[in-house]
């Protein structure tokens, strides 16, 4: 058994070696950290991915293009969830971001003389025509509403096109439900 007493003291001043024990306290915290100490494993993982991050997001405010700025559309080191989307929806959605795909400013710069340029409403093949396009627009209604990925709410059918094709190319399973709806790339405005 032990035998543990408690005292109080009403401060640190005029009691023997409290005083000395507060200056080398207040001295300890000028010092620098002490070296030599091991570092774990975990810890340089850690630190080493935040790094990577810190440097990669470096990178990308400096390279994005300004088309991806204007979008909103952010990088990350993790799987992108849009990989996630059939093959043929991953291509347009990547291509609708980009502007490189089927669409007449593409081939015209590139002088693709072979490419269709119009869309089977007689309309060109713009980036945004998808949602402008006559014959998708007599399904409107029928439109997902958009989740997309930046701070703003979703984003139904009815209103700004132009606000719904910026949620649209944002919103990757939105942009398979309209895809899905409207039958665009299959049936109205096919590559060839």
């Amino acid at each position: 058994m032990y035998d543990i007493q408690t005292h109080w003291s009403p401060g640190h001043q005029g009691i023997k070696g409290n005083e000395e024990a507060d200056s080398l306290a207040k001295e300890g915290t000028t010092l620098p950290a002490p070296r030599g100490q091991l570092a774990t494993l975990s810890g340089i993982k850690r630190l080493a991915r935040e790094r990577s991050y810190r440097q990669y997001r470096k990178w990308w405010k400096r390279e994005a293009t300004p088309r991806y700025t204007q979008l909103g559309l952010k990088a990350s080191l993790a799987y992108p969830p849009e990989l996630a989307l059939p093959r043929a929806y991953l291509h347009h959605l990547l291509a609708a971001r980009s502007g490189h795909g089927d669409f007449k400013q593409y081939h015209q710069r590139f002088d693709h003389t072979e490419a269709l340029l119009t869309c089977s409403c007689g309309e060109a093949k713009e980036v945004d025509h998808l949602v402008y396009c006559r014959k998708t627009l007599v399904r409107r209604l029928q439109w997902p509403t958009l989740h997309p990925s930046s701070s703003q709410g979703p984003i139904g059918p009815i209103g700004s096109l132009e606000q719904y094709y910026k949620g649209l190319i944002t919103d990757h399973e939105g942009f398979q439900a309209f895809l899905s709806v409207t039958d665009f790339f299959q049936k109205i405005c096919p590559r060839y």
